[in-house]
């Protein structure tokens, strides 16, 4: 095998892992978040102080 085609196919297996991780981040974000706000976690006065912007 050339280097070229060991190169390409090394940047494309990281691509997807990297695709794969930022997915599974983002979900935990989104769950927390909606932890934060059914639960009132970091609630003063029941006002949640979170920004989520």
């Amino acid at each position: 095998m050339s280097r070229r085609f060991k190169k390409s196919r090394s940047q494309k297996v990281k691509r997807s892992v990297n695709i794969v991780l930022l997915t599974i981040y983002l979900l935990l974000v989104c769950f927390l978040l909606f932890l934060i706000f059914k639960y009132n976690i970091l609630a003063f006065r029941y006002l949640n102080l979170v920004v989520t912007a």
